[in-house]
């Protein structure tokens, strides 16, 4: 490793020299080597958005379920930001769509709901991704979508059938949460899909 804990094939990976990364895979160079961070070459393919990279990467070896030191997986840092190729590489090769990641136990789908990216979260639904998860502190994907302010991906979750009665433990609904960020078209979209399911329940 260099003094940054980078590794010949960490920094092939990092700057996408996918040829010189194959080089280093066929004469047993470790793909689950980490960085300083905890970072494999996996998670820098996958931040990359490097699909055939990702694909040669496990096909010798790497882990999808590595975890960084902020318990980000590969999976995981795509979603966040906004690597659609990677993260639809990564799941046809077996990552969970559903699996916890970062402290706040948050799955791809919250992840993506932070980023802002209705791509994203189509995606991650269209792959089995569990529109009313919940994380440990009781945070939907719709709710972290009002709390961000991001209303593309917060109608992609309500056409995908997110709760928009959930509350969070303190009682609050996603509503409440775009109410307190004065967001105006969040709360008329919400407050929209509220009078819907109030409607279709009565």
């Amino acid at each position: 490793t260099d003094g940054d804990g980078y590794t010949p094939l960490i920094n092939a990976t990092r700057f996408g020299f996918n040829a010189v990364a194959s080089h280093l895979l066929e004469h047993k160079a470790n793909p689950n080597s980490t960085d300083h961070g905890g970072w494999t070459p996996l998670m820098y393919a996958a931040y990359n958005d490097n699909a055939v990279l990702i694909g040669n990467l496990i096909a010798h070896g790497a882990s999808i379920t590595a975890k960084d030191d902020d318990q980000l997986t590969a999976l995981a840092i795509a979603a966040q930001n906004d690597k659609t190729k990677a993260a639809e590489a990564l799941v046809k090769a077996g990552a969970d769509v559903n699996a916890p990641a970062a402290k706040g136990g948050y799955s791809p789908l919250m992840l993506a709901a932070i980023s802002g990216s209705g791509t994203m979260a189509s995606a991650l639904i269209g792959h089995g991704a569990k529109v009313n998860a919940v994380n440990p502190g009781g945070l939907t994907a719709l709710m972290i979508a009002a709390a961000n302010n991001n209303a593309g991906v917060a109608q992609v979750l309500l056409k995908s059938g997110a709760d928009v009665n959930a509350r969070t433990e303190d009682g609050r609904t996603a509503l409440a949460i775009a109410q307190s960020k004065n967001n105006e078209t969040l709360v008329k979209l919400l407050q929209d899909a509220s009078q819907h399911a109030t409607s279709k329940s009565s």
